[in-house]
């Protein structure tokens, strides 16, 4: 059977008082019965903060007792409602056990953070007003076990305010639970303090040789109780484990140096080498990668809620899947163009693999290739020879002999060809003429006049053992002012 303990009438000076004020709650001057211990989580429950998460030590009090500053000077304190409800607790004529129960990873913390906090009017420590705490990581069930050893207060007797709903576990030893949303004000506690949150009582057994009058008086006071569950949020899917993991809370800019942020990469890829490592220093938070989902979870099982650097002490959850290998194990990382197609890259790509810078040489001088200039040299040479012997005939020839003569070169299939003579065309007689010469005739003689058994210039090895001529000599240089001078 519930044991609850009967709230009797009290001096107005005191609870009535502190309800009128709107301090304390209703339920604690209503008349009706209120359980034995109320028992209070701490991280956004009694203050709205992780204290393992957003508090750095050293904590300094700071308007007596009515909040305490780190080092950074952020200010910490207590829910709105919170101080009255621990003060009409203890102000009742007959005071209900406090206790906390809390999972926090940085218990030593919050033991000084409830020594500085200060409860008004009386000016105590919060901490003393508690009679039971249980302040280390690990299952809420283990929190319950030893407050119930220790106090010997049955766990259907005890009602306790948390805002996680896992820790609805401690249901199965018979606690009542009030799921808190925004931390414990006074509506809170007098919904979790109403009957309809109270378990419904249990009939001791009774012996044939009981009296119907007590039968009936022990069935007269059982109560059908509901429990109100409007007040639970919706429920959240958690992300499911991927290979990216994303490192948060990381609020210490020291953490981003390079020499930090090296001890982190080696610590991060002891067990398994990274696939991807991204601080992200305006988040504060970490973004790895690794080969396979089994690596990630085996290095958030070992390092969630653990601190990598002084003051801070990380949360890991996982990110959504950063892709390794495609469907049938394809690379999916972007492939650069074949090396007939590098020129179109801007910028232009990296240097191969051994590749050394070298000193490069002076620009080339030559403008024509040596064969090509001395074709070209031979070439002007025999123009002027045939200009000469042109004017020399010329001379003695009538003007219809010089007609018909260069009538039959320019028909003639040798020597030289005129493409273009301004006389013809009727345009001025300044004018360059434009001519053919085939000088191949004169290279041919010499060529057989080195070669006695008359093989061909272009043959390999001829039976005279002629030469190959690869090379064209280099024309004469002809300055700019001299072409338009005409």
């Amino acid at each position: 059977m519930v044991k609850k303990q009967a709230q009797q009438e009290v001096e107005p000076s005191n609870v009535d008082v502190l309800v009128e004020q709107g301090v304390a709650p209703e339920t604690f001057s209503d008349g009706l019965p209120l359980p034995t211990m109320m028992v209070f989580d701490l991280d956004y429950t009694l203050w709205p903060f992780w204290v393992d998460t957003h508090v750095s030590p050293p904590l300094k009090a700071k308007e007596g007792g009515a909040k305490s500053v780190d080092r950074w000077g952020e200010s910490f304190a207590f829910y709105r409602d919170v101080p009255g409800i621990l003060s009409a607790a203890k102000a009742l004529p007959r005071p209900l056990l406090l206790g906390t129960a809390s999972r926090t990873h940085a218990p030593d913390l919050a033991n000084t953070l409830l020594k500085q906090l200060h409860i008004q009017p009386s000016n105590k420590r919060a901490i003393e007003y508690f009679d039971h705490m249980q302040i280390f990581p690990g299952d809420k069930k283990a929190h319950f076990s030893k407050i119930h050893k220790a106090s010997g207060v049955p766990y259907n007797e005890i009602l306790f305010f948390d805002d996680e709903v896992r820790n609805r576990n401690v249901e199965s030893l018979g606690v009542v639970m009030c799921l808190v949303r925004d931390g414990v004000t006074r509506a809170e506690v007098d919904r979790g303090a109403s009957p309809t949150m109270q378990p419904q009582a249990a009939s001791p057994p009774t012996s044939p040789s009981s009296s119907p009058i007590a039968t009936s008086v022990t069935k007269g006071t059982q109560t059908l109780l509901s429990l109100d569950l409007s007040a639970l949020p919706p429920l959240m899917t958690p992300s499911p484990p991927s290979n990216t993991l994303l490192i948060t809370n990381l609020n210490s800019l020291a953490t981003f140096l390079p020499q930090n942020l090296e001890h982190i990469h080696t610590l991060l890829s002891t067990p398994t080498p990274l696939n991807s490592f991204s601080p992200l220093r305006s988040l504060r938070r970490i973004i790895v990668s690794y080969p396979t989902i089994e690596a990630a979870m085996e290095i958030r099982q070992l390092l969630d809620g653990s601190p990598l650097s002084e003051n801070d002490r990380v949360r890991i959850y996982f990110g959504e899947p950063t892709p390794i290998l495609g469907e049938e194990g394809d690379d999916q990382h972007l492939k650069a163009p074949s090396l007939g197609k590098l020129l179109f890259i801007s910028p232009p790509p990296s240097p191969p693999a051994g590749w050394e810078i070298r000193q490069e040489e002076a620009p080339n001088k030559d403008v024509h290739a040596e064969d090509l200039q001395r074709a070209l040299a031979g070439l002007g040479n025999q123009v002027k020879e045939r200009r000469a012997s042109a004017d020399e005939a010329g001379s003695s020839m009538g003007e219809d002999e010089r007609e018909e003569l260069q009538g039959n070169q320019n028909r003639s299939g040798t020597g030289s060809m005129t493409v273009y003579h301004p006389k013809d065309h009727g345009d001025n007689e300044d004018l360059p003429a434009v001519m053919v010469v085939d000088t191949t005739a004169g290279m041919e003689e010499e060529t057989t006049a080195a070669s006695p058994g008359g093989s061909s210039p272009v043959d390999g090895q001829g039976q005279g053992g002629g030469r190959i001529l690869s090379h064209t000599a280099r024309p004469p240089v002809e300055l700019m002012e001299d072409t338009w001078n005409y």
